[in-house]
């Protein structure tokens, strides 16, 4: 189905897809981030924004951009997820190419290569604190780093890119009538959230999921 607002298709096969399209990704607004996740909350939906470039580069395959939480990625790299199972493993942020890392693998085999975390973090050539926290916490990690700790250990640390988001957003009336609307429909029972830049208003939740235009 095609909406225009802060999503532009809904895609529904074993999971239902949001999908907002932009050409430059960096138009991409705060205010739509949010109705995209209160609409994904609801909606048990997950969420992705696909573009052709920023306002500094094009998209490339395989990185996933975030924007405002949003999983961000290429045609290319969607088309891959979608048809092939390809998941994406490398995130793009400000500092650089960042990874998931599995941190029980990273423990586990530092281990049985009978290496303590000072030992490994000097071969890597990065600070203790780096390998310490890394275990101790799910982080994502530069690139470079983990690839070089992947050589030493001769393990796999990376895992692909968690995109597929579960959200927990709530929004408010947008005036006096969608306010008086939802008190009404709370006396009834129901929990209700509200949502703009959409083909709808309010969602409302007892036994089913009433959405509706006010």
């Amino acid at each position: 189905c095609e909406y225009h607002g802060c999503f532009d298709i809904a895609a529904k096969k074993d999971v239902l897809l949001l999908l907002k399209t932009l050409l430059n990704v960096d138009g991409f607004q705060k205010e739509q981030a949010k109705n995209l996740k209160i609409i994904s909350s609801n909606l048990d939906a997950h969420p992705f924004l696909i573009g052709m470039q920023t306002n500094r580069e094009k998209l490339h395959p395989g990185i996933v951009y975030e924007r405002f939480e949003t999983p961000t990625v290429s045609l290319k790299t969607f088309e891959d997820l979608i048809c092939n199972s390809i998941f994406p493993r490398i995130y793009r942020d400000r500092g650089g190419l960042y990874v998931e890392i599995d941190s029980e693998i990273l423990k586990d085999s530092r281990r049985k290569k009978g290496l303590t975390q000072r030992e490994l973090a000097e071969a890597v050539g990065i600070n203790k604190k780096v390998i310490y926290v890394h275990e101790k916490k799910q982080l994502r990690m530069l690139l470079e780093i983990a690839e070089r700790i992947e050589q030493i250990l001769n393990k796999k640390i990376i895992q692909p890119a968690k995109i597929f988001k579960k959200y927990e957003e709530h929004g408010f009336p947008k005036d006096h009538l969608e306010m008086d609307v939802g008190k009404n429909l709370e006396k009834l029972g129901f929990q209700i959230d509200f949502v703009k830049q959409a083909p709808l208003d309010i969602f409302a939740k007892e036994k089913a999921l009433i959405i509706s235009d006010i």
